[in-house]
């Protein structure tokens, strides 16, 4: 068979499924919630230098903190594990917003007070809202603008600020955010730049948020779900 007919056939294959999948995506259920990214950083540079094993411990051990956290909220659901990084969701904002900040928090610990060099944890996260698809496929996906802004807000992070939110989500929870505003500070609105947008049409303003380790240590509202 040659090359030329090799591909007339495959492409016809894949032409001939368009329409089941168009009439699929009518019937795939329509969800609306937060999404968050959590990364763990520099996971490629921490392979090189301390090897496959550890670098695969490591990660281990990220997902680990990860699920011990949010196992303990019922809103979070875990969507999906990308490389070493995490995507949850939920439909309420406090429950995503706090699942983070333990994470965080509980991430830093690590790094400052173990010995061992698994644990230099460092993460970045971004937070974004709206609809987006259910898929159906062999493990729970979700496909939507609002999780392309998700990963797009990502390359807003770097060193001095790891946590950053769309101005949506702000609007939408101003009030939320002000309960925490003893240990957790809000940068003004920014624009992401079209070079970290990685060509996306929309425009994305976002926030960054820091947290005082300080204050958050002695913070003692909220975080039901944990308690």
């Amino acid at each position: 068979m040659s090359i030329h007919l090799m591909t007339t056939k495959i492409k016809a294959n894949v032409l001939s499924q368009v329409e089941d999948i168009e009439k699929r995506y009518d019937l795939l259920p329509d969800i609306t919630a937060y999404w968050c990214f959590i990364d763990l950083n520099d996971s490629a540079n921490y392979r090189l230098s301390q090897g496959s094993k550890d670098g695969y411990v490591r990660g281990e051990l990220f997902f680990l903190l990860v699920k011990e956290v949010i196992t303990r909220c019922p809103e979070i659901r875990l969507i999906k594990e990308i490389g070493d990084a995490v995507f949850i969701s939920s439909q309420e904002f406090r429950p995503i917003l706090e699942s983070f900040l333990l994470i965080d928090q509980i991430s830093f610990e690590f790094r400052v007070f173990e010995e061992r060099e698994k644990y230099p944890f460092s993460l970045k996260a971004g937070i974004s809202y709206g609809p987006a698809k259910r898929l159906i496929r062999n493990h729970e996906d979700c496909l939507g603008s609002s999780t392309d802004a998700t990963s797009r807000l990502m390359s807003a992070c770097d060193e001095e600020n790891n946590f950053v939110v769309d101005e949506n989500v702000v609007s939408l929870n101003k009030q939320i955010l002000d309960e925490y505003n003893s240990f957790l500070s809000m940068g003004s609105p920014k624009i992401l730049p079209e070079q970290k947008s990685k060509g996306l049409l929309k425009q994305l303003i976002y926030r960054e948020l820091k947290i005082d380790r300080k204050l958050f240590h002695v913070f003692s509202s909220c975080f039901s779900s944990w308690r």
